[in-house]
């Protein structure tokens, strides 16, 4: 019995071999192979969507001209904010530092006043909290941010020991916004020496510069770009998605001021909520609650 024969392969296209077979016969020389005719190339597999990179492109300008349209209405927020902290005198209880071991060091001087008004004695030390990892100064618009408590605000941890036990806790205690903080109490506890220990947190707004929120070119553009031999209805669709690219353009200016009022609300918002979670915990303490802990 005689072997098939295989031909070789003809060009890319071509995934099977061709065989010649005999009939059985004895034969001296092997069958010719059959010569073919390259089928033509099939079309490209096409791996992207263009209906949904439209469709993405449509909710892209649509957000973004509604975001420059709103910016006016972002800076009023910003101005409402900032009013609402001064009305619950938020910056003034809980001030805005720079520095804030020099801070630390004018609340010891403070604390230290308000003792000697009161002539009591009493040790105290004041420790300043670490600096938080903060945000990067450029952030992807399209990312956004969300501020930590600890980014926008800090608190002192104050230390206050009484040689005379807590007779004079009630007193000490009693007058405590004088000094013009928000001051938190935190324990009061009898050591095993005998002194009476109170701890406190001093609590300040952190200088945060506000970032700078940068608008990348969005994904669905780079993926239209592919797309190097639309088919006809494909056309017209990428026309769209560039026409929608150039409307978000337009407005470049009005959303860059939208960006801005952005970052100075992420601010303010924030330090709402520090000042409120602080404020709500400072109502509820009280000597007895604080001796308690």
């Amino acid at each position: 019995m005689s072997r098939a024969v295989k031909a070789p392969a003809l060009g890319l296209t071509l995934g099977l071999a061709l065989g010649a077979c005999d009939d059985g016969a004895p034969s001296p020389t092997p069958a010719a192979p059959a010569t073919t005719t390259p089928s033509a190339p099939s079309a490209p597999v096409r791996t992207v969507d263009v209906d949904a990179l439209w469709r993405e492109s449509v909710q892209y300008r649509s957000a973004h001209l509604a975001l420059a349209d709103n910016a006016s209405g972002l800076a009023r927020d910003v101005e409402r904010s900032a009013r609402m902290l001064d009305t619950v005198e938020a910056t003034r209880r809980v001030p805005v530092v720079k520095d804030v071991a020099a801070d630390g060091r004018a609340v010891e001087t403070a604390l230290r006043a308000y003792l000697k008004r009161l002539r009591l004695r009493a040790e105290l030390s004041v420790q300043s909290p670490l600096p938080p990892v903060m945000p990067e100064p450029e952030i992807d618009a399209a990312v956004g941010l969300a501020y930590t408590l600890e980014q926008i605000g800090g608190a002192h941890d104050v230390t206050v020991t009484f040689g005379q036990g807590f007779e004079n806790g009630p007193k000490f205690f009693g007058d405590l916004n004088a000094i013009g903080r928000l001051t938190e109490p935190v324990s009061a506890r009898i050591g095993d020496d005998g002194q009476a220990q109170v701890k406190l947190r001093i609590h300040f707004f952190r200088d945060v510069q506000p970032v700078k929120f940068v608008r990348k070119p969005p994904p669905f553009a780079a993926r239209a770009a592919l797309v190097t031999e639309p088919t006809q209805t494909e056309t017209p669709r990428l026309a769209d998605i560039q026409a929608n690219l150039a409307q978000v353009e337009a407005v470049a200016t009005q959303l860059e001021a939208a960006y801005a009022q952005q970052a100075l609300l992420k601010i303010s918002t924030t330090r709402f909520r520090y000042y409120g979670e602080a404020v709500e915990r400072y109502n509820k303490a009280s000597w007895a609650a604080v001796l308690s802990r």
